[in-house]
């Protein structure tokens, strides 16, 4: 642990902008107080930061570290209005956009947290903090490159921060490269972040499960759109064609239960994703599954912000997660419906 501290403040250190002199002598003790929140530690970090309120009382960076403290704790207006001070105080420092949006990106409000990120990042391109919330913005927008490539560097500069390391690894499993985000989502299952220790364990979950062969028999086609959609000249060809090995029968699908649908869709999900959803559409179709309906809904939300959605995807994502309340992805799926509710609230009050 001690090691984590060390880089921390190290990292914070070479990139921590010049005090004023209203903060002279505190920059030690608030680089602390910033490593400390960024770990989750609020109460050592608030502990820390009443001397320095007390000997400081005109430095703004005190503005900043209650702001984070009030966020941590859940005071959204309160960090609101911290955040508002600050950057009036310190218009020029984009950690206090970075912060700023990032508290708008977690309460859904999708539109000021991207302003914010842009911001900050015009008025300093390498500071991780905007890093992170413009990457994982511009990825939630449907710009997965570019904010991968934005996280990779936030993560690079600032190789401590769970949130921004958990962005990166969702921006790595979309991008197919599974071995790489269970790489990172395994040191993050130890986050003293609980949302993201727990985030990290259902993800490394469906890493899992995707990469379970199926039981059930299937044609040694290695496409795996035609293998499962076959056309009648391919499958004629298959049949024609002598095989040097013994291969199983093909699969029916009308003879497969709910529950086998189910577990095909779970494998085909990282590697074929249309012929997952039609496993999971036939599975929820066969007894209501809820679990597959989370992934019905996953196929529509994943990685989106709900404002690029069109009216019938919205629409149809909000009813799957809806029906996947009472599955093993419940807190999964009612957070997924408050972000689409909002959105869906939104739209309708114009």
């Amino acid at each position: 642990m001690r090691e984590v501290v060390v880089s921390v403040l190290f990292a914070l250190a070479s990139a921590w902008p010049a005090f004023p002199e209203p903060c002279s002598g505190a920059q030690p003790q608030l680089a602390r107080i910033s490593a400390d929140l960024t770990l989750g530690n609020v109460s050592a970090a608030e502990a820390r930061l009443q001397p320095i309120a007390a000997s400081h009382p005109d430095c703004p960076e005190v503005l900043l570290a209650r702001a984070r403290i009030e966020e941590a704790k859940g005071n959204v207006e309160a960090a609101a209005n911290l955040y508002v001070q600050y950057t009036d105080l310190k218009p020029q420092d984009s950690r206090g956009f970075a912060y700023f949006g990032r508290l708008f990106l977690d309460q859904h409000d999708y539109a000021r947290a991207d302003a914010l990120s842009a911001a900050a990042m015009e008025k300093n391109a390498d500071d991780p903090a905007a890093l992170g919330l413009r990457g994982q913005l511009l990825a939630m927008k449907g710009q997965r490159q570019e904010g991968r490539r934005l996280l990779e560097k936030a993560c690079g500069l600032d190789p401590n921060d769970p949130e921004a390391q958990l962005a990166y690894a969702d921006a790595l499993r979309l991008a197919g490269r599974a071995d790489d985000a269970s790489a990172i989502y395994i040191k993050l299952v130890a986050s003293p972040l609980p949302d993201v220790a727990r985030t990290s364990k259902q993800r490394l979950a469906d890493i899992t499960a995707s990469a379970k062969p199926t039981e059930t028999p299937r044609t040694q086609n290695t496409n795996e759109a035609s293998d499962a959609q076959p056309t009648p000249a391919n499958q004629a060809a298959a049949n024609a064609t002598p095989r040097p090995h013994a291969s199983p029968a093909p699969v029916n699908p009308s003879a497969l239960s709910p529950a086998e649908h189910y577990q095909r869709g779970v494998s085909l999900w990282a590697t074929n994703r249309n012929a997952a959803v039609a496993e999971f559409r036939a599975a929820a179709a066969g007894n209501g599954n809820p679990d597959a309906y989370y992934y019905l809904g996953l196929n529509f939300a994943e990685g989106r912000d709900p404002r690029t959605l069109g009216r019938a995807e919205l629409v149809a994502a909000l009813e799957f997660f809806q029906r996947a309340r009472t599955g093993h992805f419940s807190a999964q799926a009612r957070r997924y419906e408050d972000q689409l509710g909002q959105e869906f609230d939104r739209r309708h009050r114009k």
